[in-house]
This record gives structure tokens, sequence and C-alpha cells, in this order.
């Protein structure tokens, strides 16, 4: 059964994608930009997230373990399908959940939302001693109940090309908010050890603020393990600014081509991306 994409959280996608409107017809260029997108079908990960829960006093409550597993199934010109697979460890039991099928548009869109592209402009980000020329994307996805609206800046040339993300969420009507995110890349290439290797990474800060207080993100990304993100850490905060619960991702493994990729301490065979930066 295919169903709509949830918010899966960082896990599974890094910096959603949006396609910017002067590429709308190059398939290729949304695809390569998607953090899914430079793979093949059969492309997988499996990351582990340990959570705790957190009482008034900052006490741990309860813990639990979820390994999630992602596999790519398809691509096509509306966007990538998903296979989400997840085993849950709850006070030493462990619950296997039904794998879902996720799609996800090259604009970050589920099925019951519609894409309005808004106007380009020209702008510089400062990220560490770079100054990294950008696009400016205005963006509405207008869902059954909501309209989430973002300002997105895109970079053609640095990965992971979409740098920062500034999104406001209200209701369809646009009367009442329903939450605020802002997403940054703060760090370019940075090296970090992906099981046996060190990659290239970029280094994510996210602040999702929401009814019941805000959860705090930092991510680090690498664009040749699909999806991009391999490790992060977490917390949510409630209105009083009080630790609610805090969590920890880690990459346990992961495959590039159809699923077939040799583990171990000797290197893993693979389509490396192609990478572009600029120099400081």
């Amino acid at each position: 059964m295919r169903v709509p994409l949830p918010a899966l959280g960082i896990a599974i996608l890094a910096l959603t994608l949006f396609c910017p409107k002067s590429f709308g017809q190059d398939l290729d260029v949304c695809r390569r930009y998607h953090p899914w997108g430079d793979f093949q079908p059969g492309a997988w990960k499996l990351v582990r997230v340990y959570t705790e829960r957190l009482d008034q006093n900052g006490l741990v409550t309860g813990t639990s373990t979820t390994d999630t597993r992602t596999t790519l199934l398809q691509m096509d010109d509306q966007g990538i399908t998903l296979e989400v697979a997840t085993t849950v460890e709850v006070a030493g039991k462990r619950f296997d959940r039904e794998p879902q099928t996720l799609d996800q548009g090259y604009w970050g869109q589920n099925e019951s939302q519609t894409v309005r592209p808004g106007k380009i402009a020209s702008a510089q980000l400062t990220i560490g001693e770079q100054s990294v020329p950008c696009k400016v994307q205005e963006l509405e996805l207008i869902g059954s109940s909501t309209r989430t609206t973002s300002k997105v800046y895109f970079s053609e040339d640095v990965t992971p090309h979409v740098l920062r993300r500034e999104s406001t969420t209200t209701t369809r009507n646009g009367t009442e908010e329903i939450g605020k995110a802002t997403q940054e890349v703060v760090a370019l290439d940075m090296p970090f050890r992906v099981l046996s290797e060190i990659h290239p990474t970029a280094h994510v800060r996210s602040v999702n603020r929401h009814p019941k207080g805000t959860v705090y993100t930092l991510s680090i990304s690498s664009d040749m393990v699909p999806g991009g993100v391999v490790s992060h850490w977490s917390k949510e905060v409630d209105r009083t600014g009080r630790v609610v619960r805090r969590s920890t991702l880690d990459l346990l493994d992961y495959g590039t081509e159809g699923g077939q990729v040799r583990t171990g301490l000797f290197g893993r065979p693979r389509t490396r991306r192609s990478q572009r930066t600029l120099t400081p």
C-alpha cells in the first residue's frame, strides 16, 4: 500500500529539497539535488535512533531504540518512493512495524499537497569563511488543512545545494500559526567518519517550533550516503524551556547499488556522487 509521506524527520530525509522554478523542466537536475535523487532504486540505509524521555526534574523516565531501514523503490517524473521498515525496542521488548511505502515529490510535497512556486531572487550566504552566491525561491505547499510558506536558499555549485530554509505553517486560511522551522547549513566540507571511511560532510542546524515547544537538531550529512543524514543530536523543550525528550541518530550501514554492498573494515563499493564546492 502506498501512503503519503508523514513527518518522519531527519532520520529519513535531510534538508527538504525543492525543484526551482527555473529548473522545473529539467528532471535530471531535480533528481540530482534531492538527497535520494542521485542513487538508483535499491539503494538503502539503516539508522538507529536512541531516545530518552525526561520528567520535570530532568530524570530519565523511559528510553527506546528505533532501527529504521529506508530503501529507495523507484523514481519517476513526480518524485521518489521509499519503503520504510522500523523495529522499536522498549523496556527490553522488540516490536517490528509493518513496512510503509511513502511517496514524496521533488519539492518535498506529499500526495495531498499542491505546490505553488513563487518568485526567485539572488542572495549571498556566508558559511564559515565562504561567501556563497544563492538563489532564493519562495514556495507554498498547500494541504487540505494547512499551508506552509517557505523561503529556500539554493546553490547550484555547493553541496548539499539547499543551504537554508525558513518555513511558516498556518491553517489553510492563514488565520492561525501552527509552527515555524529554520534549517541552515553551518559548516561545509567537514571531515566525519562514516563507518570505515572519512567523508566530507555538511553540518546542519534545525529549529522547529510547534505549539507545545521547540525541537533543536544538529545533524551531519554526506552526499555519498543515500538520504544524506549520517548522524544527529536532537532535544525537545516545552514552552517553559524544560527538556522533555532527547535523541541521537547513528548510521549503522548503507548500500548504493541495488542493495548489494560489501560491509566490513576494508571499504564499500559505491557510486560516488559528484561534488562541486566553491573555494574560500
